[in-house]
């Protein structure tokens, strides 16, 4: 009952019927698990952290954000294009570290 009190509270001024409905639900029906945004900084750190300074990851592992957003296979779509173009311009590592740089400022704010 937990959860089903949370989602009350929550969207306690939300419009009829919408708290009726929450409570009306079946107890056994209701799961919950947190969802939250990643900064891609914090996402680029933590591999950087470990060593790995040519692992490049893209879209939803890149920018971990809630799925609400809608922004996963377009963050992905854009991220390719990047690392091509990266790829093409320079050295490996080079492009790894542009990548990286140019992914991450044109996310963060998203």
């Amino acid at each position: 009952t937990y959860l089903r009190d949370y989602v009350v509270r929550t969207c306690r001024t939300w419009h009829d019927p919408v708290i009726a409905m929450v409570e009306a639900t079946p107890i056994e029906t209701i799961w919950g698990t947190d969802l939250m945004d990643r900064d891609p900084k914090q996402t680029q750190a933590m591999i950087q952290n470990e060593g790995f300074q040519r692992l490049v990851v893209v879209g939803d592992a890149l920018h971990s954000m809630s799925p609400f957003k809608g922004q996963g296979a377009n963050q992905a779509l854009a991220d390719g294009p990047l690392l091509a173009s990266c790829l093409e311009k320079s050295s490996i590592d080079a492009a790894v570290t542009n990548f990286w740089r140019e992914a991450v400022q044109r996310t963060a704010p998203v």
